[in-house]
C-alpha cells in the first residue's frame, strides 16, 4: 500500500511538471527540454511497470503465476534501465565533449548486460528475484547484484558531474551532482527495507527540480538564438573569476547591422542571427557562445594562448568572407572582434567590463581593424585621460585648482629680465600636477579652453595688478591662446574686457599663437589680432621654425615679437648657418625674436652669435609660482637701482675729469 501511494504522489508531480511544461510551451524549445521531456516519458513507463507490478503481485489483477514473476523482473530490471536514461541525460548537460559520454554509457550499458547474462542463467534453476509474503523483495544475491550494478550508474553519473565542475556554473552543478547522491541513497535503503517508495519519490522530485532549473535557464536563454544571454555570461564571468580559470573571451560586434534590419525587416535580420549564432557553435576552442545585445555576441575559449585567440579569429574571418545564403537572398556581415584574456588583462568583473569596452572602443574608432586584443597600457592610457578630464572640469568650476607660473625671458645684451611667459598647470588633489601637454588637447576638444584662457588672464592680470612697480620693467608677461578661442564670437572684446577691468596698462599683456593655429582659422584670427593690436596688446607668434613656415603669416598678421622653437637648438653644433639665416630674415621683418629652449652655455653663446635679442629656457630659470616670481622680478628691481647708480657715477666721474682736463689745458694755450 505504501508502494501506491508513493507512485501516486509521483504521478501527481509528473503531471505538475507536464502541465507547467504545456503551460510555458517550453517543450518545443530547445535540444535541452526535448531531453528533460523524453526522461519523463521513461519514467512514466516506469511508473506504469511499477504499478502493473505492484497489481499483480498483490493478486488486484489475475494472472498466471509465471507471467506475474516475469511482470516482477521487467519491473526490477526497469530501474537500471531508467538510471541509464539518467545517465545519459546528465551527460549531454554536462560534458563538454560528447564524445566522452560513449564511455560512460558504455561502462553502464556493460555493467547492466552483465547483469541480464545473470538473471538468463539463473532463470532454469532458481528465481533471481524473491518476493517473501508480504511483498517485498529478498535480500538474495540477486537483489544485491541488482542495486550494485544501479550504484554503478549512480556513480558514473557522479563522476560525470564532478570531473566537469569547472565547466558548470555552481546552480548546475548542484542539481547534477544532487541526483546521483539522492538515487544511491535510496537504492540502500531500498535494499534494507526490500520496497522503494523513496527511490520512486526521491526520482519523481528530482525530475521536478530538474525542470524549475531549465525554467530558470529560460530566463538566461535568448528568444531568437536559444543561446544564453547576457546574464548567463555576466554570470559566467562571476565563475571564472571565482575559480580564477584561465579564459579568452571574445565580444563579436556584427558591423552595421541596423542596416541589415532597415533594408530587409528586421524577421531577416533574426535569421541572420541564427545563421551566425548556430556557426559561433561549430567555431573550434570555442567553450560556449552567448548573444550579449542586438548585434553582440560573446565567445568564452579554455587557457590564454594568443594561437588560440587567432585560430578562433581566423575561423570567423574566414566564414564571414564567403555570403550568407538566407532565404532567397545572399548577404555579406562583417564582424569586428574585442579579445580579452583573463586573469592576464582583468583580475575581477569590473575590470573585465572596462576592458571589454575599451578595446570595443578601440575596435569602433578604427575602420582598419577587425579584431583587437586588449592592451592594459593603451587602457591605463585612456583611464589616465578619463581622470584628466574629470579633473579639467572640477578646475573650470573651482578656479583655484589652476595654477599661473611663470618663466623668465632675458635680453641676451643686458643679461636683465626682460619679459616673462604665463604657463598654466591644474593642481588636482587626486592626481597631482598636471601639465599642459595633457589637458589642452582635452579642454580644446570638450569647448573648455575659452574659460581656461580667460581664467589665466584673471590671475596674471591680478598678480600684475599686485606688483605693478616691479612687473613695469618687464616688456610684457605673455599668455597662450588656442585656435578654439580665436573662433569664439566677440573673444578679443570679452579678454580685452578682463584686462579694463584691472585698469593695468593693455601694453604689459601680450599673446602667443602658434602658426598652425593662424592657418586655421586666417580670416577671423586677423580680425582679432588687429583688436588686440590697437590697444598696444604685444602678438606673438609661437614656434617658429617648426615643420613649414609660412612667410606671408609674418607679412600680413600684426605679430610684434617671432618665438623661435628650442629644436633649433638641438644640432647647433652640426648646424651652424640656420639660426643665423632665420634670424636675419626675422630682422629684415622688422621682428623681435626670443628663442626657447636655451639650457647651457653652449645654447646662450649660439644665439647671442645668431643676433637674437631675447632668450628663454633652464638655464636662466625654470618656470616658477608667483612668489618666486616676485622675488625675481625685486632682484631685477635693485640690480637695476644699482646698475643706474653706478651709471650716475661714472657720468659724474667723466665730467670731473673732463673740466680737469680742460683747466690743465688753458696754461698751454
Amino acid at each position: 500500500m505504501i508502494l501506491l501511494k508513493s507512485e501516486i504522489v509521483a504521478f501527481l508531480i509528473v503531471f505538475i511538471i507536464l502541465f507547467d511544461m504545456h503551460r510555458n510551451r517550453t517543450i518545443r524549445t530547445g535540444r535541452n527540454d526535448r531531453f528533460i521531456t523524453e526522461m519523463i516519458v521513461v519514467y512514466i513507463i516506469f511508473l506504469s511497470i511499477s504499478i502493473v507490478a505492484h497489481f499483480a503481485a498483490e493478486g488486484l489483477i489475475e494472472t498466471p503465476s509465471a507471467l506475474t514473476d516475469l511482470i516482477s523482473t521487467v519491473h526490477f530490471n526497469s530501474i537500471p534501465v531508467l538510471l541509464l536514461f539518467w545517465l545519459y541525460y546528465t551527460g549531454v548537460n554536462t560534458l563538454p565533449r560528447k564524445n566522452r559520454l560513449k564511455v560512460y554509457l558504455s561502462a553502464g550499458t556493460f555493467a547492466y548486460i552483465l547483469f541480464l547474462y545473470q538473471q538468463i542463467r539463473s532463470a532454469d534453476n532458481q528465481s533471481f528475484f524473491l518476493i517473501d509474503s508480504n511483498n517485498l523483495l529478498v535480500r538474495n544475491r540477486g537483489f544485491l547484484i541488482l542495486i550494485l550494478v544501479s550504484c554503478l550508474e549512480c556513480l558514473l553519473m557522479f563522476s560525470i558531474v564532478s570531473f566537469n565542475k569547472k565547466n558548470l556554473t555552481n546552480e548546475k552543478f548542484v542539481i547534477y551532482i544532487t541526483a546521483p547522491v539522492v538515487m544511491a541513497s535510496s537504492l540502500v535503503l531500498f535494499y534494507y527495507s526490500g520496497n522503494h517508495p523513496l527511490f520512486t519519490v526521491s526520482v519523481a522530485f528530482l525530475l521536478l527540480f530538474n525542470h524549475l532549473f531549465r525554467q530558470r535557464e529560460q530566463l538566461t536563454k535568448d528568444g531568437i538564438t536559444n543561446l544564453p544571454n547576457t546574464v548567463a555570461f555576466d554570470a559566467e564571468i562571476e565563475r571564472i573569476f571565482l575559480k580564477k580559470s584561465k579564459k579568452i573571451v571574445f565580444v563579436l560586434d556584427i558591423d552595421n547591422f541596423s542596416a541589415i534590419n532597415q533594408r530587409y525587416g528586421i524577421t531577416f535580420g533574426d535569421k541572420v542571427l541564427k545563421h551566425l549564432s548556430n556557426f559561433l557553435l561549430t567555431v573550434e576552442n570555442v567553450d560556449a557562445a552567448y548573444r550579449l545585445s542586438s548585434d553582440r555576441f560573446g565567445l568564452v575559449a579554455d587557457g590564454e594562448s594568443y594561437n588560440t585567440a587567432t585560430s578562433i579569429v581566423r575561423q570567423i574571418n574566414k566564414r564571414c568572407e564567403k555570403s550568407w545564403g538566407i532565404g532567397l537572398k545572399d548577404i555579406l556581415i562583417s564582424i569586428n572582434t574585442a579579445i580579452v584574456m583573463i586573469p592576464k588583462h582583468a583580475g575581477n568583473t569590473q575590470e573585465f567590463k572596462d576592458s571589454v569596452d575599451f578595446a570595443v572602443t578601440m575596435l569602433k574608432s578604427s575602420n582598419k581593424l577587425s579584431a583587437v586584443i586588449y592592451n592594459k597600457k593603451l587602457f591605463l592610457s585612456r583611464q589616465r585621460k578619463l581622470d584628466v578630464e574629470t579633473a579639467l572640469r572640477s578646475a573650470v568650476y573651482n578656479d583655484s585648482h589652476i595654477v599661473v607660473e611663470f618663466q623668465p625671458i632675458f635680453d641676451i645684451e643686458t643679461n636683465r629680465l626682460c619679459a616673462a611667459e604665463a604657463l598654466t598647470r591644474i593642481n588636482d588633489p587626486s592626481l597631482g600636477l598636471i601639465m599642459p601637454g595633457e589637458f589642452i588637447p582635452i579642454a580644446e576638444t570638450d569647448g573648455l579652453i575659452t574659460r581656461i584662457s580667460e581664467i589665466v588672464l584673471q590671475k596674471t592680470c591680478r598678480f600684475i595688478k599686485e606688483n605693478e612697480s616691479l612687473v613695469k620693467k618687464l616688456n610684457y608677461i605673455s599668455l597662450n591662446l588656442s585656435v578654439e578661442d580665436l573662433s569664439v564670437p566677440h573673444i578679443a572684446t570679452k579678454l580685452l574686457g578682463i584686462i579694463d577691468s584691472y585698469e593695468i596698462d593693455p601694453s604689459i599683456i601680450a599673446f602667443e599663437l602658434t602658426e598652425s593655429m593662424l592657418l586655421e582659422r586666417m580670416k577671423e584670427s586677423r580680425a582679432v589680432l588687429e583688436t588686440f593690436a590697437q590697444r598696444d596688446i604685444t602678438i606673438i607668434l609661437d614656434d617658429f621654425g617648426v615643420g613649414y613656415s609660412n612667410l606671408n603669416i609674418l607679412a600680413k598678421m600684426p605679430f610684434d615679437v617671432i618665438k623661435i622653437d628650442k629644436s633649433l637648438l638641438k644640432n647647433y653644433d652640426e648646424d651652424t648657418d640656420s639660426l643665423h639665416i632665420i634670424a636675419d630674415m626675422l630682422h629684415r621683418f622688422k621682428k623681435k625674436i626670443v628663442i626657447e629652449g636655451v639650457e647651457t652655455k653652449e645654447h646662450l653663446h649660439y644665439s647671442s652669435r645668431a643676433g637674437i635679442e631675447m632668450v628663454q629656457g633652464y638655464y636662466f630659470s625654470r618656470p616658477v609660482d608667483y612668489l618666486r616670481f616676485e622675488d625675481i622680478l625685486e632682484e631685477n628691481f635693485k640690480a637695476d637701482i644699482n646698475s643706474n647708480s653706478q651709471t650716475a657715477r661714472s657720468k659724474k666721474k667723466n665730467l670731473g675729469l673732463r673740466k680737469a682736463l680742460m683747466n690743465f689745458a688753458i696754461p698751454d694755450r
